[in-house]
């Protein structure tokens, strides 16, 4: 197990790697000029010169890529040239919401689909089967903003159950913390919780079909017992890899959230930074999301040994 786990943190590296020169690439390409932005469209060219300078643009491309890696590994990823503040703090402001709405969404979507899933495949063809496929194709179908938006006139706007903007830090007030983020938690878990749904449905219908399972039954073993000590955790393997992908979509996706709900996240700080071509702050805020996701998938391939021993011989 020991030499699966090294292997797995080896191949992050290269992954990481690929991934810095694509976020620095792909918002070289982006249409427009930081150092432009910067001073205004009526400056002097001495002015946008300047600019330019303070900014690092006048260097090689792949200077500036050297110098912002090696900045991005010592944690300086830069500073905000409307507010002159380091991107570091300002993500650092940030993060918690932005976790703290990823973890709910995860945790409802978790405790949505998985006793959806593994009912509906373990009574094929039943009544609730067939609504909890309904439900995953709804959800699949229905776009994440228009569902918030939908959620916000709603409960919001026509109940009063909700604020409508706004958020309260956990550190103040935890149960208002909660309270602030539930509809938006709401809007990003629905379509999440759809896919899981699928997916625990199908894989729970595959291993009622094994050997074992008939002969957990031959054994007289209660079908209750057979499903949840037999069945759910040789389901868990393909479930945990669509996981491990929906919770780095869940984070990504929390981006539009935060816009539709105006909350201080990540996402408001990325939207804000695109709007006025602060790249060095969306670059920031890109590496930490993917980082994230990349070190997500590699607990999820770390959780297959606790759930499959065979890998631990792999």
């Amino acid at each position: 197990m020991g030499a699966y786990i090294i292997r797995r943190l080896l191949a992050v590296v290269p992954i990481l790697f690929f991934m810095s020169v694509t976020i620095f690439l792909v918002l070289r390409i982006v249409p427009g000029d930081p150092a432009r932005a910067m001073v205004g469209l009526e400056a002097d060219p001495q002015a946008y010169e300047q600019a330019r300078d303070l900014l690092g643009l006048d260097k090689p491309l792949y200077q500036q890529y050297l110098d912002w890696l090696g900045d991005a590994l010592r944690g300086d990823l830069g500073r905000s040239y409307r507010s002159n503040e380091s991107v570091t703090n300002l993500i650092t402001d940030r993060v918690p919401l932005t976790f703290q709405l990823t973890l709910m969404a995860a945790a409802l979507a978790i405790a949505i689909a998985f006793p959806l899933g593994v009912l509906a495949g373990a009574n094929r063809n039943s009544l609730l089967d067939r609504l909890a496929s309904v439900f995953a194709a709804s959800g699949i179908a229905i776009p994440g903003f228009w569902l918030a938006l939908i959620l916000l006139t709603v409960f919001s706007v026509k109940l009063h159950w909700f604020q409508s903007f706004g958020f309260v830090p956990f550190s103040e007030d935890p149960v208002e913390s909660v309270r602030s983020l539930v509809l938006p938690a709401v809007s990003l878990a629905l379509p999440a919780s759809a896919i899981l749904t699928r997916m625990v449905r199908s894989s729970v219908v595959d291993a009622m079909n094994n050997d074992y399972v008939r002969t957990a039954r031959a054994k007289g073993l209660k079908e209750s017992t057979v499903v949840v000590r037999h069945v759910v955790r040789n389901s868990l393997i393909p479930v945990l890899t669509v996981l491990g992908i929906v919770v780095g979509q869940l984070l990504s996706g929390s981006i539009i959230i935060e816009v539709v709900f105006a909350l201080p996240g990540l996402g408001r700080l990325a939207v804000d930074s695109i709007l006025f071509r602060e790249l060095v702050v969306v670059q920031g805020v890109v590496l930490l999301v993917a980082t994230v996701t990349v070190f997500i998938n590699l607990a999820v391939d770390l959780g297959y040994g606790l759930i499959d021993p065979r890998v631990k011989l792999r």
